[in-house]
């Protein structure tokens, strides 16, 4: 197999979960060594190292493919909602990528966390 816009330096990322081929670390990309883009293999495993404006440390790269899934990752970007948000970046069959986001706080707790607010503001109110 010959491969082509590969740094000398390319650093082993983990393995391929479409072909079990390296999966090594380019310039702007997380790449199978089988990908058209870097030999003349047919994979077509490829992942950007900036997702949504965040860039993602080769560390969890690493993580993503020996677990299956990442750290979570905070500063994504919403092109949608001009918001930024956080989620664990999820491989799934077939070497797509995915976002698990965290569950939210349950009512109960929101509640506990404003009467505590309230409490607060009460007592500081009594104090001046």
């Amino acid at each position: 197999m010959a491969y082509r816009a590969i740094r000398d330096d390319a650093l082993y990322v983990g393995s391929c979960p479409i072909c079990d081929t390296e999966v090594l670390d380019t310039k702007d990309a997380v790449v199978c060594a089988s990908h058209l883009s870097v030999s003349d293999g047919e994979c077509r495993f490829r992942i950007s190292k900036t997702l949504l404006g965040e860039e993602i440390p080769i560390e969890e790269f690493k993580k993503l493919l020996d677990e299956g899934k990442t750290s979570l990752l905070e500063g994504f970007h919403s092109p949608n909602r001009l918001t930024s948000f956080s989620a664990t970046l999820i491989l799934k069959e077939g070497g797509g990528l995915g976002f698990e986001f965290p569950k939210p706080a349950k009512k109960e707790e929101k509640m506990n966390a404003l009467h505590l607010d309230k409490k607060w503001e009460e007592w500081k109110m009594n104090f001046q």
